[in-house]
């Protein structure tokens, strides 16, 4: 922790720093801006079985069997691990507390959600809208070159630098951290049953306009 705040104390420009922490858990300030992203939380799962094999650490592969004909993995992100299973390291239920204290303060004028759906849709509208919170300005000019910069293929193609500790080797790919950046990947890939535990746990903790926002984003709440 010493180092990350002599980092943060160093930096000249406007801070910014990533947490995976539920709003929650973080100290409030009136001062900051706060931008919540989510994504689909089937799509989540399937990203992070891709993004776990990635990473050169062998205890992921019986957290997350590549051959999983008896659909552990996916029982294990819907209960967390209630069935004895080693715990799911990002399961359901943490993407919901996630979404539910972000959505309690989402009121607050620094407090903002971001849905990849939307992001992939429209990826100016996105920099237009984080411009405006923070209250940048950039020429047409500059607008189209970041904006470009952050395309998912632009960050692919230079993935030792966009990747997080790129070149070091803590990936085994850079490169394949940006897998695809698609979604619906899950459609086909689980029964009826595994799809019903999934709605039931949704339905249970969140209202349809709040489910529908989770998954799909501005288009799902329109």
């Amino acid at each position: 922790m010493p180092e990350v705040a002599e980092r943060l104390e160093a930096m000249q420009h406007r801070r910014s720093m990533k947490s995976h922490t539920p709003m929650d858990g973080l100290p409030f300030d009136d001062r900051a801006q706060y931008i919540c992203v989510f994504r689909h939380p089937l799509d989540a799962h399937f990203s992070y079985r891709k993004h776990v094999h990635n990473i050169p650490m062998t205890r992921f592969d019986t957290w997350f069997p590549e051959d999983d004909a008896d659909g552990i993995t996916i029982r294990r992100f819907l209960d967390g691990g209630a069935e004895g299973f080693d715990g799911d390291a990002m399961p359901l239920a943490n993407i919901l507390q996630h979404y539910m204290a972000a959505s309690a303060l989402a009121e607050r004028p620094n407090v903002s959600l971001f849905h990849y759906a939307d992001m992939t849709r429209d990826l100016a509208g996105t920099f237009t809208r984080v411009s405006d919170l923070l209250g940048i300005s950039h020429t047409e000019t500059d607008m189209e070159q970041l904006i470009q910069a952050a395309t998912f293929n632009n960050m692919k193609g230079k993935a030792e630098r966009f990747a997080p500790s790129g070149g070091k080797g803590f990936f085994k790919s850079d490169a394949e951290f940006f897998h695809s950046g698609t979604s619906g990947k899950w459609h086909g890939k689980l029964t009826n049953d595994e799809l019903a535990a999934y709605d039931a746990i949704m339905d249970e903790y969140l209202s349809p306009e709040d489910r529908k926002w989770l998954e799909y984003g501005s288009e799902g709440a329109a």
